[in-house]
């Protein structure tokens, strides 16, 4: 006999007669059960499919649809309280039989906007939306889906990034996008420091291609942060105990996604692999920029870098590193261009200093084509 009380899931494929003797958490359905893709129901003799990225639950209102075949389509629930079928709401001959009151509370549910537009256009996003789900559903089982292979932050393979850490998108160019949701938490984060510093709104752009984030996949974002937040999941990367090799690291990480935020998306493991030869040419020319080639008068200079000192007028500094390890000419090396791009007086001025870093690196080494130096 079955138990109301308990999840009405069965125990496992192998005993699909047993049901689970877990408590109900989520609906029919326990912690654990709830979780999974594919939900073999005690009552039934075929399993629920339940279209879940949220790792928590969220099944976009797709739970309530039963796998009818292989080829992804569903049997329509006409008793359901919002539209997710997407055969049906894609054919223009069931405009008329779909029920606005009903369309709406659809809308609201995937939070999707409802502001101005036709019955056909309401309808046509709502399509959308429910597409780019699948899309990204089938995303997090096949990572190639992506069009990217790294993170954006930390350049780790979308592959190894932990499960409960992976977000996966859709962007306006109609790409599908994987991070660490972590890394986008700390970018926000900086994009919200600049925001407050020249007192305007944060924007939030997609740091892979700068086209700003669509509401949608911002109201998936903050679900996530929400749902991570109250399992008392972090949202910082983990404190380790760390080499000098790793702070340097970590800190072109920050100094190249800080780049990143402003538009310049350049890669920081170019940095990290420069030899020796190249590291010093660097420091050369970027020097001579700054002293010599583009005429920079003191107060343009204070401007750009505030109170710290980019290069001092002799070689001395250089003669001093050219002899130490190539470690010691990295971070000597990092610092500067810290200072150089993040410094400046007003956005503008940090801009300049991320051109003049950005000159100076094109002439040691391919850092790829098409950024907007200028």
């Amino acid at each position: 006999m079955l138990s109301s009380t308990t999840c009405m899931a069965a125990k496992s494929k192998n005993e699909p007669n047993v049901q689970c003797p877990r408590k109900k958490k989520k609906g029919d359905y326990c912690g654990i059960h709830n979780r999974c893709k594919k939900i073999y129901r005690i009552d039934k003799s075929k399993p629920k499919i339940l279209i879940n990225i949220s790792f928590k639950g969220e099944n976009l209102g797709l739970d309530k649809c039963e796998k009818q075949s292989e080829d992804t389509h569903f049997q329509i629930n006409h008793k359901a309280e919002f539209y997710d079928h997407i055969p049906f709401l894609d054919n223009p001959d069931n405009l008329a039989k779909i029920q606005y009151n009903k369309l709406i509370k659809s809308l609201k549910k995937f939070r999707i906007q409802i502001q101005g537009g036709s019955k056909a256009n309401l309808v046509k996003n709502l399509v959308n939306y429910l597409k780019a789900q699948k899309i990204i559903l089938q995303a997090y089982d096949d990572l190639s889906i992506c069009n990217n292979e790294t993170d954006f932050y930390d350049f780790v393979a979308l592959d190894a990034i932990p499960k409960k850490y992976l977000f996966i998108f859709q962007c306006q160019d109609n790409r599908i996008y994987g991070l660490d949701i972590r890394s986008l938490y700390s970018y926000f984060e900086e994009l919200e420091k600049e925001a407050r510093y020249m007192d305007k709104s944060a924007e939030f752009i997609n740091p892979y291609n700068r086209y700003p984030f669509t509401s949608e996949t911002l109201n998936m974002y903050y679900k996530r942060i929400e749902e991570l937040t109250s399992n008392n999941q972090s949202l910082k990367y983990p404190q380790t105990n760390k080499t000098p090799e790793d702070e340097l690291y970590f800190k072109v990480l920050d100094v190249f996604h800080l780049m990143s935020s402003y538009g310049y998306p350049v890669n920081g493991t170019w940095f990290m692999k420069m030899s020796l030869v190249e590291l010093l040419d660097f420091y050369r020319v970027l020097e001579n920029l700054w002293n010599r080639h583009l005429n920079l008068t003191l107060s343009q200079k204070k401007k750009i870098v505030g109170n710290d000192h980019l290069f001092i007028l002799t070689n001395t500094e250089f003669n001093e590193i050219r002899g130490q390890p190539k470690l010691d000419i990295q971070n000597v090396l990092i610092e500067k261009i810290r200072i150089l791009i993040s410094n400046g007086h007003s956005r503008d001025d940090r801009i300049r200093g991320i051109h003049y870093c950005l000159m100076a690196l094109s002439e040691v080494i391919d850092i790829g084509e098409g950024l907007p130096i200028q």
